[in-house]
């Protein structure tokens, strides 16, 4: 069983000191992917996270984050499981950094996360983040998979089949100008 993160981590002295972070991070403080989820959907988010220099020498968070969220299909309002993974890679970057290398952090090809020294920063702030990139533009089940009716599902309106009543306005034949060529 994994155990509950704390809520506020110190970035900065965890990647110092090499430390790791390996538990669960609940769902109920993540108000923007809240509106998204089934209500009542309790499950949090399992982390592993890496605090440490990374391949280019910056102090930074590596790891992933994982869920089985339960979201609300656009088409039926009905829940759709979705399996939601994300590589973290982030640059710990604070203000002194990026005047005194402005072009450094952003050089590895990571995301910052702009931190103070001294600085707390909410855990669940930064999962989240992860999570929303992954999310699939509106969610949905697969085709066919819907309890909805056929007629709501058509493509095609009746009113793209109207006549276009400016249609008389529209002429074939090329405009002659006045002047004889």
């Amino acid at each position: 069983m994994l155990r509950d993160l704390p809520e506020l981590i110190y970035p900065l002295e965890l990647a110092r000191a090499g430390r790791s972070l390996r538990g669960r991070v609940t769902l109920a403080r993540m108000h923007r992917l809240q509106p998204l989820l089934v209500e009542g959907d309790s499950q949090g988010v399992e982390v592993d996270l890496w605090f440490g220099p990374n391949d280019s020498g910056h102090l930074g968070i590596q790891g992933r984050a994982w869920a089985d969220l339960n979201l609300i299909c656009q088409r039926c309002l009905k829940t759709v499981p979705f399996r939601a993974e994300s590589e973290v890679r982030l640059d710990l970057v604070s203000a002194e950094d990026g005047q005194a290398h402005p072009s450094g952090p952003m050089a590895s090809g990571l995301d910052p996360l702009m931190v103070e020294e001294g600085e707390a920063v909410a855990l669940s702030d930064i999962i989240e983040d992860e999570l929303l990139l992954v999310l699939p533009m509106a969610s949905m089940h697969p085709e066919g998979a819907c309890r909805i009716s056929r007629k709501y599902l058509e493509t095609e309106f009746p009113q793209d089949k109207r006549e276009n009543p400016f249609a008389v306005l529209v002429v074939d034949k090329p405009m002659h100008s006045n002047h004889e060529e």
